[in-house]
């Protein structure tokens, strides 16, 4: 049997962590937002939700979980996951297939936009991970 030894981060840890995280997205995805042309591309913030419409291509739903100290992503092509914050990669990884937010998001809004004038460059939406692409 492997053990894992995960502590929980303080909850004034996680807020911090997890609320920069969602500011900078929602903050990129904004500006992002002005310089493509998908019909139906909206970025919302209420209680504590980070919602991205991308008309008929999908709706991710981002939020905080503060009693697991997670965040989860509700995504149209990857479905759910919980993400907890790795130390030792400094970013939010899921436990299940060590994938972490950045990445995922990238991947999946990668077939989104390969055929829109604009490209996402989740290094500017990411801007403090290192993100290393998936090939």
């Amino acid at each position: 049997m492997v053990v894992v030894d995960r502590c929980l981060l303080q909850e004034d840890e996680f807020h911090q962590l997890a609320d920069s995280t969602i500011h900078d997205l929602q903050q990129n995805l904004e500006e992002y937002g002005d310089r493509i042309q998908i019909d139906g591309f909206d970025v919302d913030y209420g209680n504590q939700v980070l919602t991205l419409k991308l008309g008929d291509l999908g709706t991710y739903v981002l939020n905080k979980q503060t009693p697991n100290r997670q965040i989860w992503l509700s995504s149209p092509v990857s479905g759910p996951s919980r993400f907890d914050w790795e130390r030792s990669d400094q970013a939010w990884v899921y436990q299940r297939n060590k994938w972490n937010l950045s990445r995922l998001l990238e991947e999946s809004w990668s077939c989104f936009v390969a055929n829109r004038s604009a490209s996402l460059n989740c290094k500017l939406l990411y801007k403090h991970h290192v993100i290393r692409r998936c090939r």
